[in-house]
């Protein structure tokens, strides 16, 4: 169930008024879910951003959009940076497609944790049906994932 947009765009503008007071750097993104449920309705989704930019948003993000031409709408309509949720069903677009669609800004949700957990549950069930643990080719050792992300944060690239 979505909130109604107005309730919505009011506690925008409140948030927005505690971020113009910190003395810190903060970027403030406004989402609407109606895409994330099901409720596929474009001016409805535009209706909502347009609300939430006027109320104080840095960033406008709709999860669950994974039509690449309502995106690119999306982003030709704001001027401020969009936000897209890579790894939503449906979403198969690569970094760069989006980039060259206007997204400015992409997460990944809960996909990589979802990765490892179904991972994490085949394992299970081979372990319960055949009452061992069976080779794996996606076993990485802790050290090994500790130097990845050291590497990734030394190169700024993650």
């Amino acid at each position: 169930m979505l909130f109604d947009r107005y309730l919505s765009a009011d506690r925008i503008a409140a948030a927005a008024s505690v971020v113009a007071s910190l003395d810190c750097d903060f970027i403030l993104t406004a989402r609407t879910e109606g895409f994330a449920y099901g409720i596929a309705d474009m001016d409805e989704t535009l209706a909502r951003l347009d609300l939430f930019s006027s109320a104080g948003a840095d960033v406008l993000y709709a999860p669950g959009m994974t039509d690449l031409s309502l995106i690119r709408e999306l982003c030709a309509h704001f001027k401020k940076p969009i936000n897209v949720l890579t790894g939503f069903r449906g979403m198969n677009a690569t970094f760069e497609e989006l980039e060259a669609l206007g997204v400015k800004r992409i997460s990944v949700g809960t996909q990589l944790s979802r990765i490892a957990y179904g991972a994490l549950v085949r394992s299970a069930e081979h372990l319960f049906q055949n009452h061992s643990v069976g080779p794996y080719e996606v076993d990485v050792r802790s050290s090994e994932i500790v130097r990845r992300l050291q590497q990734k944060l030394e190169s700024h690239s993650l």
